[in-house]
């Protein structure tokens, strides 16, 4: 057995032998266990996952269908290929409306319009997937759980992929994204777990695979993690299928009277002088949201590949899926959103249930620092840091010409190469070798007279 795998079951077995530690309704995602596939439509498909909840509090939880107090029910579907854990889709919110009790969790005491001490209770793909029941995200606080109820079913419903997952085909088949994994992830949102400060282990996180027929069929893998942000993937699986990337860092970030964030990060050396950084920030269930992130850098330090990434909003949710900019400044890069949260309430922001990434290469090596997610909503703070390793002092690129390294191509310079001059082999550019042929000659000379009088 592996070591992840093994790891995994000591998790279950965590869960199992203290399933009523926690004071209140404390609802998680016990298991994530079917799918269901729709279309496709114009090459787009559409998907639904089976959830499984489990109450481990010690008290029931609420689960009364005739108003606000039970669980909204999402769902994610993320990529994690070329060192980048990027979301492709979320779902709409299904609304729970009675539980039953499968007996997997723990010693079941009630069901009905709640979710007892010790019970299970599943909704399939089927069921999740059915649009009938299915309300939109933007009314949902997902820190205290607290949702518009009669919620607004006006959304359309015009194909088979409205309200559900959506992929298009050249993301999920296999024959045009080798070697890359795939991972759907579950989350319930329910008032009565969030006023117990149990609202921070709701989500759970399982593998996936998709068949190489034009179907397209999703396939679950290994075992569900549970209570565990997707994000973790990116650590779990960056060097392949339960192959731990021990260079990926995560870090949990609380907003004091608010919800969570989870930071990943890592570096790699691209042996040219310069570093790639990649960052993705996921929010777990912060209302405020995030509307920026700032990451320190030196000056001098040169910035390229500077990339964005996020997932689109579908089926009349009204947010709007401009993509962030950046630009650079103030010893700092930054991303934001289009507009600030007083210009335009339903600007894109980095809501709860949702990850995006930010990523660029450095010509600095990394050192210790701090990111910082500046917050949508209003309120206080404003912003909050995580841990990271961010560029530090940029490394100059050498100046041809400039053999003493004091910035200008002048007669001291000259001066070196002429007793140099003759060399036939194993010359340096300290040496005045201009062509990196190993000697010092005619066309080396030739290139220090044409750089002669110029500064770096």
């Amino acid at each position: 057995m592996s070591c992840s795998r093994m790891l995994a079951g000591v998790a279950i077995l965590a869960v199992s032998s203290f399933a009523y530690a926690q004071i209140g309704p404390d609802v998680m995602v016990w298991d994530l266990y079917n799918t269901a596939h729709y279309g496709p439509v114009s090459n787009v498909h559409a998907y639904a996952v089976g959830t499984e909840s489990c109450n481990i509090g010690d008290q029931n939880a609420l689960w009364q269908s005739w108003n606000n107090l039970h669980p909204v029910i999402g769902a994610g579907l993320y990529r994690l290929n070329d060192g980048r854990l990027e979301q492709l889709s979320l779902s709409w919110l299904k609304h729970g409306f009675v539980t039953i009790d499968t007996g997997n969790c723990g010693n079941c005491t009630q069901t009905g319009s709640v979710l007892g001490v010790g019970c299970a209770d599943p909704y399939s793909a089927g069921l999740n997937g059915d649009r009938s029941n299915n309300g939109p995200r933007y009314q949902v606080n997902a820190t205290t759980g607290v949702f518009t109820y009669p919620y607004d079913d006006s959304g359309p419903v015009n194909n088979a992929l409205s309200r559900r997952i959506q992929a298009h085909d050249d993301l999920i088949n296999p024959a045009l994204n080798s070697g890359a994994l795939y991972f759907v992830e579950g989350q319930y949102v329910t008032q009565d777990d969030a006023a117990a400060g149990n609202a921070s282990n709701n989500t759970s996180y399982r593998r996936v695979t998709f068949s190489s027929a034009s179907g397209r069929a999703m396939t679950l893998r290994e075992s569900t993690h549970q209570m565990t942000p997707v994000l973790q993937a990116w650590r779990d699986h960056g060097n392949g299928v339960n192959t731990p990337d021990f260079n990926v860092n995560m870090t949990k970030i609380d907003v004091s009277g608010d919800g969570r964030f989870w930071a990943a990060h890592t570096v790699t050396d691209n042996g040219d002088g310069t570093w790639h950084y990649e960052y993705a920030i996921q929010n777990l269930n912060s209302h405020r949201s995030g509307g920026g992130l700032r990451i320190p850098i030196e000056p001098g330090t040169s910035l390229t590949n500077v990339g964005f990434h996020d997932v689109n909003y579908h089926s009349g949710e009204p947010f709007d899926n401009t993509d962030w900019g950046w630009a650079e400044g103030a010893g700092e890069v930054v991303w934001s959103s289009p507009q600030s949260h007083a210009e335009n309430a339903n600007s894109n922001a980095l809501r709860w249930g949702t990850t995006y990434n930010f990523w660029f290469d450095a010509n600095a090596a990394p050192v210790n620092g701090a990111g910082t997610v500046d917050l949508f909503r209003p309120g206080s703070p404003s912003s909050v840091n995580f841990t990271a390793r961010v560029p530090g002092t940029p490394v100059t690129a050498p100046c041809p010409g400039d053999l003493d390294g004091n910035g200008f191509v002048e007669l001291a310079d000259l001066s070196i190469q002429l007793a140099n001059f003759g060399t036939a082999s194993g010359a340096t550019e300290e040496d005045g070798d201009m062509d990196a042929d190993g000697d010092v000659d005619l066309t080396d000379l030739s290139l220090m007279l044409a750089l002669f009088g110029t500064a770096c």
